[in-house]
């Protein structure tokens, strides 16, 4: 058995995979920086340092948007692999890559250019309306807060000098650095919007950088890539034939539902009348899929998808036919409802129960344990006690105590059979702008969890979900 640790779930793209996703991400952060909310007038130097600590912990949302922003804007991936290497040292990884091209809008399938574009820009505007907003209120924010400084430390006989000024140069730099790379953001939204529209072109690009990075001699043995499939990518199960597998640039498959389709869309999934498919070739060929299962993470942005599969709504799992699905919620508009309400019914862990039911021996893995949600959790757990080859990953649980929490009440409970089967991830770099201390959540890991287990969740578990067959 292999020895190194290995990092089962993480992310190399660069600036060209991620040119509007980027954007759209950073969208759906900024509406949560909630500096609106504060009221320093209002409050009056009684409530001041509880106003200061609200605003210091909106201003690190935008750090951490910061530093995300730092890390996508590079044009190589080994230099993004570099930088993970740097706290995971000596780790084998399996970079999955993502093709989110048909997330953004339901006419990118169709090939309508012109609304595709018109999308687009609309987007930019939404960003720099959300810019211009978060500027003025930044702007009142710190007005408000110089000024009750200078009332509050006079009542108080402090140096201004010593506590006042430090924390609003603290506040004036992020916001520069802020500025600077969101400058920078839209000049590259601008660019990709210019540069004829050549949508499939990040994503190859993507494909291409992970090929060269997998074939350097320096990290063939280190780097296990994922291909991302969306069956609405034309000739996906060809790709997938071709270029994932032993002894090829892919050694598994990513798939991603909350995008816009059905775990069982017949491309992945089969038909009654044609059994061709990618579960099926992975199965025969005993190759690892990862797919997303959390009801977090990324959504499809368009308001009506059209659906062939199972999909779970009402609470109950329904079979659909070329059915245009519509969602209450948008995400740009109401954020993490969407998300959640498009993972509820696109990805919930009862929907992959058909998969295995079909495809028994399929090594697959369910990422993220549900996320923060234990009624997935317990299903997923539940699903790894019937079927031998369905693992778990712990990637983007960013938060100790839920950690923490996932090892009392589940890791600690659970037989050696489905313990054997959970394994380490880190969402590197997605997870930075959550938590933009990489450091400290590979820590929380090894803090949280004993030597023995961890040992377990990095080196034994994920060795047979990657390699032993």
């Amino acid at each position: 058995m292999n020895r190194n640790r290995i990092d089962i779930h993480c992310h190399l793209f660069s600036k060209q995979t991620l040119s509007r996703k980027i954007l759209s991400l950073i969208i759906k952060q900024l509406t949560q920086v909630s500096l609106s909310e504060i009221n320093i007038r209002k409050a009056g130097h009684k409530n001041f340092y509880k106003n200061i600590d609200i605003f210091e912990a909106e201003f690190d949302k935008i750090s951490k948007i910061n530093y995300f922003l730092k890390i996508g804007f590079n044009n190589d991936i080994e230099h993004i692999y570099k930088k993970l290497q740097q706290v995971e040292k000596n780790y084998i990884i399996a970079p999955l890559t993502l093709d989110l091209n048909f997330c953004f809008d339901e006419d990118e399938e169709s090939g309508d250019l012109e609304r595709i574009k018109k999308y687009d820009k609309n987007l930019l505007t939404e960003f720099q309306t959300i810019k211009t907003a978060l500027d003025v209120n930044i702007k009142n924010v710190t007005l408000d807060l110089k000024k009750y400084f200078i009332v509050y430390l006079r009542h108080k006989n402090i140096s201004i000098k010593e506590l006042a000024n430090l924390r609003i140069e603290k506040f004036k730099n992020i916001k520069k650095e802020f500025d600077d790379l969101s400058d920078k953001l839209e000049n590259e939204k601008l660019n990709f919007i210019e540069n004829n529209y050549k949508s499939d072109a990040s994503f190859y690009s993507q494909l291409e950088q992970i090929k060269r990075l997998k074939q350097d001699d320096k990290y063939h043995d280190k780097v296990f890539p994922f291909l991302s499939v969306d069956p609405r990518r034309k000739n996906i199960l060809q790709f997938v034939k071709q270029n994932v597998g032993k002894n090829k640039t892919f050694h598994g498959v990513k798939i991603y539902a909350p995008t816009g389709y059905s775990p069982t869309d017949p491309v992945l999934f089969g038909t009654e009348n044609n059994n061709d498919c990618v579960y099926k070739f992975c199965e025969e060929n005993a190759i690892p899929i990862t797919a997303h299962c959390s009801d977090a993470g990324f959504a499809t942005f368009a308001n009506k998808v059209n659906i062939t599969g199972v999909i779970y709504r009402y609470k109950e799992i329904i079979r659909v036919d070329d059915f245009e699905l519509y969602f209450k919620y948008s995400v740009v508009k109401d954020g993490l409802k969407a998300v959640e309400e498009r993972a509820e019914i696109l990805n919930h862990p009862l929907l992959w129960e058909h998969v295995m039911q079909k495809f028994p021996n399929l090594y697959l893995n369910l990422a993220h344990y549900g996320g923060k949600n234990d009624e997935w959790r317990q299903h997923i757990v539940n699903l790894m006690s019937k079927y031998k080859n369905l693992y778990t990953d712990l990637s983007g649980l960013y938060s100790k105590d839920l950690l923490i929490k996932i090892r009392n009440n589940f890791f600690k409970k659970l037989p050696d059979n489905i313990k054997n089967k959970i394994m380490y991830g880190s969402d590197y770099y997605i997870v930075t702008i959550f938590e933009s201390d990489f450091e400290k959540y590979l820590n929380n890991f090894e803090k949280v969890f004993s030597s023995s287990d961890f040992d377990k969740l990095t080196i034994d578990n994920p060795s047979k979900f990657l390699f032993e067959r």
